[in-house]
């Protein structure tokens, strides 16, 4: 994304001039996000991930690391043999981890505090993450808040669960202002094959 930003140069740039730091600042949250964790794990105690990710999020890291072990037998490159041991390294740890309760216990608990700080950060009225103008910020924020959203977690900012009661209004709201952007809508809600899940529907119009 940063490479795309500079090629397209200043005239289209999404990280303004003297706004660097804070743009960054916001990406390294976005990325810090354990997405990853809350989208193959579950909350040891209540699993509010969609019925899709309950149905098809059980054994995944097996049948993966099956596919990829398949292709590693297929060459004899020691490049790619040792890509590919790599990954199944990467996949057996990411296994390990969400079959663990305390670490999903503090992987959900990381995001919800993640939320909580981006709550913080709007709660002075600012339209856009970094200040008045959209900025890159806001696209990484705007696939985060919604991937959050499609596996169930959109409580992180409307209150009412268990795993948090606190309403977030100034995310709720910006997270309204990023989902009804129609590049938003065109790149993400309406991109062909994406799916839907129940926490998600009335995204769209069919």
């Amino acid at each position: 994304c940063r490479h795309i930003d500079r090629v397209v140069g200043p005239a289209g740039s999404l990280v303004p001039e003297g706004a660097e730091a804070d743009v960054l600042r916001e990406l390294e949250a976005v990325d810090a996000t354990p997405h990853v964790a809350v989208l193959y794990g579950a909350h040891p105690e209540v699993d509010f991930r969609s019925e899709r990710l309950k149905k098809n999020m059980p054994g995944v890291h097996d049948r993966k690391i099956g596919k990829i072990k398949a292709a590693r037998d297929s060459v004899d490159d020691p490049a790619l043999i040792e890509a590919y041991d790599a990954k199944i390294a990467k996949e057996e740890a990411a296994k390990s981890f969400v079959s663990t309760p305390d670490q999903m216990r503090t992987a959900i608990a990381d995001a919800l505090e993640i939320v909580g700080g981006l709550e913080a950060r709007l709660s002075d009225g600012r339209d856009w993450v970094c200040g008045d103008r959209f900025t890159l910020a806001d696209v990484f924020w705007s696939v985060s808040l919604f991937r959050l959203q499609w596996i169930g977690m959109g409580f992180a900012w409307h209150g009412g669960h268990n795993l948090n009661r606190e309403e977030r209004p100034a995310v709720a709201a910006y997270a309204g202002r990023l989902f009804a952007r129609p590049p938003f809508r065109q790149a993400v809600i309406d991109w062909p094959g994406t799916p839907r899940t129940e926490f998600v529907v009335g995204f769209y119009i069919d």
